[in-house]
């Protein structure tokens, strides 16, 4: 079973072209939609690379 992950970004260096924007959160513990537009609760495919590893762990039960 997954477990519930959130994610909040807390820093940004530039500008996203996907508009994430520092203080935002995602809930990461269900289907994850990648969209490269500032759509409502996906993530960029460039971010969603960045955590998949820690999120695999944290998904199901691990602790980082």
């Amino acid at each position: 079973m997954a477990s519930k992950v959130i994610m909040e970004v807390i820093s940004a260096k530039g500008v996203c072209e996907a508009g994430h924007e520092v203080g935002e959160t995602f809930d990461l513990g269900g289907d994850i939609q990648l969209s490269y537009t500032n759509k409502k609760g996906a993530l960029c495919p460039a971010l969603f690379y960045a955590i998949y590893p820690n999120l695999r762990v944290l998904r199901f039960g691990g602790s980082l």
